[in-house]
């Protein structure tokens, strides 16, 4: 076994300052979408059956990553990690889970 030391000295212990805690399963930037969707069909009383089309508008740089501006199509996925990463997926998936756990796929 390799043995390494860490001169603690000239580390900060101040990562936790650096990181983002997310409350649902999906992508930083499709949080807002997701809380905004589950709160609105609360509020509402909206069931899945009751919605024929959702079309979310999000900020610029959140359309370019997930919502399909830069990063491409984002409606035709065929991994988890695709879909976590993805606008569409996040905001169905919230609708018919009422959250993105980790149960949403």
């Amino acid at each position: 076994m390799r043995r390494f030391r860490i001169d603690w000295r000239r580390r900060g212990l101040n990562r936790e300052r650096k990181t983002a805690v997310k409350e649902y399963n999906v992508e930083i930037h499709a949080q807002s979408a997701v809380e905004g969707i589950i709160q609105l069909c609360k509020k509402y009383n909206v069931k899945a059956e009751d919605i024929a089309k959702v079309k979310p508008l999000v900020f610029n740089k959140a359309f370019k990553i997930i919502g399909g501006g830069k990063a491409g199509n984002r409606h035709n996925v065929t991994t988890k990690e695709q879909a976590n990463h993805g606008l569409p997926y996040a905001v169905a998936a919230a609708i018919l889970d009422d959250a993105q756990t980790v149960l949403s796929g």
